[in-house]
């Protein structure tokens, strides 16, 4: 979803300025909802386009990012519209960049694609640390506890399992590339010959054998550690 009724929701609960609404995105969501000034501006022109926020008047104002919003009776029946839709038609399949450059590669790039596949793993390896950091440094402990802190580290987990998922796809993605590297393979374009249709499918089931038993002895080794 786009950051348009979270910020709706956020301005439901009190008015705020832009600037402000760039923090508390962060810190109720999690640095996957980080967004940048401008945006965040177009987010709140398109708001205060359709009628759902609006400005309201503050003593002393004197810049524009010093405007206060507020939402409307149209942004509170917009924000209840989205809260009531079925969020399973929401689940996407990750269009991965990396993929586009794995499917297209030729052979003389496939040592260079598996270089970018293994620079991907270890980000995702860093990405992993670096949340997990964040996650443990909000507090859960205490007289009272704090539900928006209970619900970060929830959203946190999400971002960790999402990163490990990516981390398995480009181990995954490793294991197959480093196989193809050692046969003979078929490549688009490359012959002409009427055979190639069965000799394709024939390193594709092989492919697909051998990267899933790599990827299962992965899992193993990743359940032992």
């Amino acid at each position: 979803m786009s950051a348009k009724h979270a910020v709706l929701g956020l301005l439901l609960e009190r008015a705020a300025y832009p600037y402000e609404l760039a923090d508390r995105l962060q810190a109720r969501l999690g640095p996957a909802w980080a967004i940048n000034s401008g945006q965040l501006s177009q987010t709140i022109r398109a708001l205060e386009r359709e009628g759902l926020i609006e400005q309201v008047e503050t003593p002393g104002k004197r810049r524009n990012d010093r405007n206060v919003f507020a939402v409307t009776e149209s942004g509170t029946q917009e924000f209840e519209r989205w809260w009531a839709e079925d969020d399973v038609q929401g689940i996407r399949l990750i269009r991965r960049p990396l993929l586009v450059k794995l499917a297209l590669a030729k052979p003389e790039r496939l040592r260079d694609t598996l270089e970018q596949v293994a620079a991907y793993e270890r980000r995702c390896v860093e990405r992993i640390n670096e949340i997990a950091r964040r996650r443990e440094q909000v507090p859960v402990d205490g007289v009272r506890v704090r539900a928006d802190h209970v619900l970060l580290r929830v959203g946190l987990s999400g971002d960790i399992l999402q990163v490990e998922a990516e981390l398995r796809w480009a181990r995954h993605a490793h294991q197959a590339i480093s196989w193809l590297l050692e046969r003979d393979a078929v490549w688009p374009g490359r012959s002409s010959r009427a055979d190639d249709g069965q000799a394709v499918a024939g390193v594709d089931a092989a492919s697909s054998r051998a990267c899933n038993q790599a990827l299962r002895a992965s899992g193993r080794r990743e359940g032992r550690a």
